[in-house]
């Protein structure tokens, strides 16, 4: 299966970093992905910004979450997966 993911501005280490949660979230959302990592003026202005599809860096979108750093980056990807699959369920008591 290809990967339906877009990574703007990525740096390799980076992308390495969450590649296995990218492709589990890629598995479960057929829409495919863009995160644009945004670097502001100075070292730690760090952002990424979340699109539905596969967007490239010419186009404009709404972004649908943001989150400032990579490792809350890869949580919500997981979180993503595991509420498509039910986990949600748990916290309902509908099991």
């Amino acid at each position: 299966m290809k990967n339906n993911y877009t990574l703007i501005n990525f740096e390799v280490k980076d992308k390495e970093y969450i590649e296995r949660t990218l492709e589990a979230f890629c598995m479960n959302f057929k829409e495919g992905i863009t995160i644009y990592k945004r670097v502001g003026y100075y070292k730690g202005d760090i952002t990424y910004k979340i699109y539905i599809g596969n967007l490239n860096d010419t186009q404009s979108h709404e972004y649908i979450y943001q989150v400032d750093n990579i490792d809350e980056l890869k949580g919500w990807l997981y979180g993503m997966v595991q509420a498509n699959n039910g986990y949600m369920k748990l916290f309902k008591g509908e099991l």
